[in-house]
């Protein structure tokens, strides 16, 4: 079971972790306005929903449901103008969310610190209807940064688990393929996939060139944008998913 107000004080307290957010919503967003979905849950909406950024989504209803007392405070404030944003404070699955079908369901930076994911996912299923899109976001075993450290002999193996694993409670080190087995042995098809933001260093390393003006926000872009170059090797992998 996770200590969700240790993991939200070992989060915030990841300086780098700040950018690499930024650029999940990035991709998240890319995401929302291809498919354009009106009714959205979001699992674990983390210190700045994705609902803030969402003016160019036609949506009707976006439901969040956030474990940690202090991610949910500051939802609900930033979605006191907001009428169709709901704010739940409980783990998933819910008893308030039962018998409730969304078209959109965001399950991003989170399966991998899921214990029994296989049940996770069953009762993500049970929020489906046959045409809900289901969007998966993890770390990336093959990530550039991991590849290196294993050139360097830091890690044996890809999926080995270092200690920011560790301490941020996480339960898997996802590559492309054990996340669609996982996905397909639990009833959902994959209807796109990729990877996103290409990262050479450590969060730690990464965050200390850019405090230190070795880098700035044109080459984080750079890194963004070069995910079309190496598809397989950006340090965050995401998949989009349909029931079968």
């Amino acid at each position: 079971m996770r200590d969700i107000e240790k993991y939200t004080i070992d989060y915030s307290e990841n300086g780098f972790e700040v950018i690499q957010e930024m650029y999940r919503r990035k991709k998240l967003l890319e995401i929302l306005k291809k498919y354009n979905p009106k009714n959205i849950l979001d699992i674990g909406c983390g210190m700045k929903p994705i609902f803030t950024e969402m003016n160019c989504i036609d949506y009707e209803k976006y439901t969040c449901i956030e474990p940690s007392i202090n991610f949910y405070k500051n939802a609900t404030v930033m979605a006191s103008d907001n009428k169709r944003v709901e704010c739940i404070n409980d783990f998933y699955p819910s008893k308030k969310l039962q018998n409730i079908k969304y078209d959109f369901i965001i399950c991003s930076s989170l399966l991998h610190e899921i214990e029994d994911q296989p049940a996770f996912i069953k009762a993500i299923f049970e929020n489906c209807t046959s045409s809900t899109k289901v969007y998966f976001c993890v770390p990336n075993a093959n990530s550039f940064h991991r590849i290196i450290a294993q050139r360097m002999g830091v890690i044996k193996e890809l999926k080995e688990f270092t200690e920011r694993n560790k301490r941020l409670q996480q339960h898997n080190v996802f590559d492309f393929e054990s996340l669609k087995q996982l996905l397909e042995e639990n009833r959902f098809s994959i209807t796109e996939s990729g990877s996103f933001f290409m990262k050479p260093f450590t969060h730690k390393q990464m965050y200390t060139a850019l405090t230190e003006g070795i880098i700035d926000e044109s080459v984080l872009d750079g890194l963004y944008n070069c995910s079309i170059d190496f598809p397989d090797n950006g340090s965050e992998l995401y998949i989009v998913a349909e029931v079968q």
